[in-house]
């Protein structure tokens, strides 16, 4: 083994200026960074100090604080469902195969218990246990996307109801299982179904079950076990693990109280707005769930709207009443801090310039439908008639142009229907009906009476040529009615023809969609300049920006009319906290609480489109007679009746691979509400300060973007946007995302680029052509910057010719192949107002959306019917 000494060769220097700076140095390494002085000097803390005993019993008195709070709680929840007088447990069942039997696996549990399960279409069936005397009340929602959404939405527990003998289809794992996911699964559990007809063998038994409770895992890591339900005792663990376990809660859905009502009665009504008569009263009873219940907030009904409280009383939940029942005690009701109904502004129109049409105008505009006959020789058609000018249209042309004493003693204009018999006697002093174009003679064909009168001046042989000629006119011609080009084309268009075109546009529609949202993620945003129309009258609404982010942009310029009908929130998010903590603060009636809620002025028809416990007889439903929809109510925060600009952060689904374009209507569900609306997607990410935000003209796949809306306000909630299904296709699942905001000074700028090719470059000036084709459009947007895609920047200098060719200059070489940009700007605002999508009537022909799975579903994937516009 060799030997090295430790080297001696090794020397230090002394470091050059250790310990001074310079000036210039010490400026340059702040960079640019000024220490602000302190006004007054702050004031010194005096620190406790506490040695190690002190210490550590703080902390432990902290923690029995905490637990002992926590205790508590847990407490109250127990105690909220234990009882007679407890609220029962709610259990949403989700078939997610085609062969599950809901009233199947509602008789095994019953019958595991004791209790007898007699089917009913009823939405929800009450299983009394000997567990605790807890109740459980099963919600039976169909196997359609909007029923399961809702019912999972108030329950406590999701059964998941699987099936040994076949897979879960198509609707249940790409519709079903992701849009429960995403609104938040209630501590799920996992049920089989026909296990013992799919195998025999124990052995294969627990590789169903392992199976089964991997697939379960993928969507929610809460279930550690399968349950079969054609075993008994496994149907009573299932049962005691609902009667047991406190449901998990999901946070958006706690802020809210939320009622599945017991009882339903219809009252009438108290103070109906004058000329109403379709509302009743409608006293809802049943227990209060979520957050605290206020009488100062108002109610929402799904689909239908939003109602005022007239009172809370307090409900028996016995059906004889005791002693220390204190049935119909008003515990709440509102004051003056309570919701109006108030959703919109009324704009002030007043306050614009006025062009209201004049009488004659209307008269006008009303009398373009009217069908007129036409005198013209025998065998003309209605269509050729159209086209054969009348002599009173010769004789009015030769009156305006001055020829006649007739026109020329004539002191006003005649309108188009001045001719008509019209009672002028209020004006002329005659007795009759007066035609302003025979110059202030009452109208001979009319009396004073207005009965026909065929004499005339010139005597009865003047009338009876008259009549002689119009017996001749009566062989040669006849009256033909005009009819209007609708009715021709109505007549002459074959309806199958007419389906056959429209099946192939809306094809061609489709593939010209995919390939403008392909084309807009390779080049985003850019346009042709148009060769007919000015580059200055097509892009008169845009403007150009020196940095998108921190160029100034006036939030209230050019805004339009209907952004006078929303309200705006100086500071959302604390608006949110604020009205969140008041609310748990000041609400009178505890979640728990049995009570009875009246609502005002509620229209009738909500008993044809939800079941209504006490109202709506289950033999109706099955008739089709009536509805089978669960009927559930949520009370509201402040301010989320009004209408704003409501704004959610949605990310597309990978499975969805249709174009989703801006401004194309959708159904979105956010938070308790589900409405039509139409969003305008956005860059998501932090602005610069001056609140502006690149429009996007395509919802990307695997990019968060920003919708915008004119909807109600909501402060809590998941956002779901869905498609619903056809005859052949698959409700879908589009994007998913979460409510971020309410911002009504949020500018959602649309951006043009337009591109031009260099021509002759030298150093750093360069002529560019193909951006203008002629130079008024080069000195409008001389001003613009200039850019290229090697990050060059510069700025027109001169028009050179008559055919658009400009010399620009840039901050470096430009190269040939360069492609020279610039960018303009255009704030846009959403299309239409949010409108909710009320419930499905019973006995309609057909409805607009398809939630359930079709029968059949066709293997290619059709795509949206709509162009992108410029």
């Amino acid at each position: 083994m060799s030997h090295s000494h430790r080297s001696t060769l090794k020397q230090s220097n002394k470091p050059f200026k250790a310990g001074h700076a310079s000036k210039r140095t010490l400026k340059n390494k702040a960079k640019g960074k000024v220490e602000r002085p302190s006004e007054a000097p702050r004031a010194s803390v005096r620190k406790t100090t506490l040695n190690s005993e002190e210490a550590k019993a703080n902390r432990r008195n902290a923690a029995k604080i905490a637990m002992k709070n926590k205790r508590a709680d847990h407490m109250a929840a127990e105690r909220m469902y234990t009882g007679r007088s407890g609220a029962p447990k709610v259990v949403a069942i989700v078939p997610l195969c085609t062969d599950a039997d809901v009233h199947g696996a509602l008789a095994s549990l019953f019958a595991s218990v004791g209790e007898t399960y007699v089917p009913s279409a009823a939405p929800a069936a009450t299983l009394q246990t000997k567990f605790k005397q807890q109740r459980i009340t099963f919600l039976k929602p169909a196997r359609a996307l909007d029923a399961v959404l809702d019912a999972v939405k108030v329950a406590d527990y999701t059964m998941l109801l699987l099936s040994a003998k076949v897979e879960v289809d198509a609707f249940g794992q790409e519709v079903l299982l992701p849009a429960i996911q995403q609104q938040g699964i209630p501590t799920p559990m996992a049920m089989i179904q026909h296990l013992h007809a799919a195998a025999s063998s124990a052995k294969d038994q627990a590789a169903i079950r392992m199976s089964l409770l991997s697939y379960t895992t993928y969507w929610t890591a809460d279930p550690d076990r399968t349950l079969a339900l054609d075993v008994p005792a496994e149907c009573t663990k299932a049962v005691r693990f609902i009667t047991d376990r406190l449901p998990k809660s999901i946070t958006w859905r706690d802020q809210y109280p939320y009622m599945i009502p017991d009882h339903v009665a219809a009252r009438p009504a108290a103070d109906a707005p004058a000329g109403v008569t379709d509302v009743v009263d409608v006293a809802i009873t049943g227990h209060v769930r979520g957050n605290r219940l206020s009488a100062n907030r108002l109610v929402h009904i799904p689909g239908v709207g939003d109602f005022q409280i007239a009172q809370v009383l307090s409900a028996s939940t016995h059906a004889a009443a005791d002693a220390m029942d204190t049935a119909n005690e008003v515990l709440d009701e509102p004051d003056s801090d309570a919701d109006d109904l108030v959703s919109e502004n009324e704009p002030d129109d007043l306050m614009n310039e006025q062009t209201w049409p004049t009488e004659a105008e209307i008269a006008l505009a009303a009398g373009r439908g009217i069908k007129r006959t036409k005198r013209v020789p025998k065998g003309t058609s209605s269509y050729q008639a159209s086209w054969i000018i009348d002599e009173d249209d010769g004789s009015d042309a030769e009156e305006i142009g001055g020829g006649g004493a007739e026109g020329e003693d004539a002191g006003f204009t005649s309108h188009p229907h001045a001719s008509a018999n019209v009672d002028w006697s209020h004006v002329t002093g005659f007795s009759g009906s007066f035609n302003p174009a025979s110059h202030g003679q009452p109208d001979r064909h009319t009396g004073g009476d207005g009965d026909v009168d065929m004499s005339t001046d010139s005597g009865s042989a003047g009338g009876e040529a008259a009549d002689g000629d119009l017996g001749d006119d009566d062989e040669e011609y006849e009256d033909v009615e005009i009819d209007d080009r609708a009715s021709v084309w109505d007549t002459k268009m074959d309806a199958a023809e007419q389906a056959r075109q429209l099946e192939a546009y809306l094809e061609q529609q489709r593939r010209e969609r995919a390939e403008q949202a392909e084309e807009d993620l390779d080049y985003p945003d850019e346009v042709e300049t148009p060769l007919t129309v000015p580059a200055k009258v097509r892009f008169a609404r845009y403007r150009g920006l020196k940095s998108v982010r921190k160029s100034p942009w006036d939030p209230y310029e050019n805004l339009p009319r209907d952004y006078a009908r929303l309200f705006q929130f100086e500071n959302w998010m604390r608006t949110r906290h604020r009205v969140t903590k008041e609310h748990a603060e000041f609400a009178t009636v505890a979640p728990g609480n049995y009570v009875t809620i009246v609502l005002r002025n509620v229209p009738s028809h909500v008993a044809n489109v939800f079941f209504l416990p006490g109202v709506t007889d289950p033999a109706d439903v099955v008739k089709g007679t009536a509805s089978g929809a669960l009927f559930w109510v949520v009370g509201l925060l402040p301010y989320e009746h009004k209408v704003t600009t409501l704004q959610f952060s949605v990310q597309r689904r990978d499975e969805y691979t249709e174009p989703m374009r801006s401004k194309d209507e959708v159904i979105v569900q956010a938070g308790w509400r589900r409405f039509r609306a139409a969003p305008v997607w956005s860059e998501m990410g932090r602005d610069g300060g001056n609140k502006v935000f690149k429009f996007e003209r395509f919802l990307q796949p695997k990019r968060v973007a920003m919708g915008t809306v004119f909807a109600p306000n909501t402060y809590y909630g998941p956002v779901l946007l869905l498609a619903p299904g056809t005859e052949s296709q698959l409700p879908a699942v589009m994007a998913t995302g979460n409510v971020v905001g309410a911002d009504a000074n949020r500018i959602i700028a649309k951006r043009v680029v337009l591109t031009g090719h260099p021509y002759k470059m030298h150093k750093k000036v360069a002529v560019i052509r193909w951006m203008f084709y002629s130079p008024d459009d080069v000195h409008w947007f001389k001003p613009v910057q200039l850019y290229t895609r090697n990050g060059r920047t510069g700025h027109i200098r001169e028009s050179l010719g008559t055919h658009g060719y400009m010399k620009c200059i840039f901050d470096g070489p430009v190269q040939q192949n360069e492609t020279v940009c610039m960018n303009l700007y255009k704030r846009i605002f959403p299309k239409t107002f949010a409108s909710l999508i009320a419930p499905a009537v019973p006995g309609a022909a057909a409805y607009a959306e398809v939630w359930t799975a079709p029968p059949t579903i066709a293997g290619a994937d059709d795509e949206d019917e709509m162009m992108m516009d410029e």
